[in-house]
């Protein structure tokens, strides 16, 4: 067999089994000659099939509103009306728990007062025990000054 064009002689070739040999096709046969006709059956189906999409977004769009671009968005890949409505539901429920959220209820505000003034309750607790530790040192330091003996 004759070596194949473009390829070297000492690469080897690659193996393919005869009932999977594909055919050789030019770029102008599957795509057209670039007007923007296609040519052959193959083209003959996607210009249909493009035809179909378009009527069909057509009549949806006669509907009007959200469905129609929800329907028609991503070739079928749209959102249906109750997912749609289940989405706001959902959402509306999460706007609530939010407000109940941000604004405690009466019980809790008073509830943090009262840990509040505990906290300054014990704050100045400490502060008093710091303040005698230091008093008692200074007498303890004098104490140490005096002759044992």
């Amino acid at each position: 067999p004759p070596p194949e064009s473009g390829r070297l002689r000492l690469r080897p070739k690659v193996p393919v089994i005869p009932k999977y040999r594909g055919k050789k096709v030019d770029r102008s046969e599957v795509f057209g000659d670039g007007d923007g006709k296609v040519n052959g059956s193959a083209g003959e189906g996607l210009a249909s099939a493009d035809e179909d999409d378009g009527a069909a977004s057509d009549a949806s769009g006669a509907g009007g509103g959200a469905a129609a671009m929800a329907g028609g968005v991503g070739g079928g890949l749209g959102i249906s009306g109750s997912l749609e409505e289940e989405y706001e539901r959902m959402m509306q429920q999460t706007r609530q728990d939010l407000e109940v959220m941000r604004a405690p209820s009466q019980q809790e505000t008073q509830r943090r007062e009262e840990d509040a003034q505990q906290l300054r309750r014990q704050l100045d607790a400490w502060g008093a025990l710091v303040e005698m530790r230091i008093h008692l040192e200074g007498a303890l330091a004098l104490g140490h000054r005096l002759p044992s003996g």
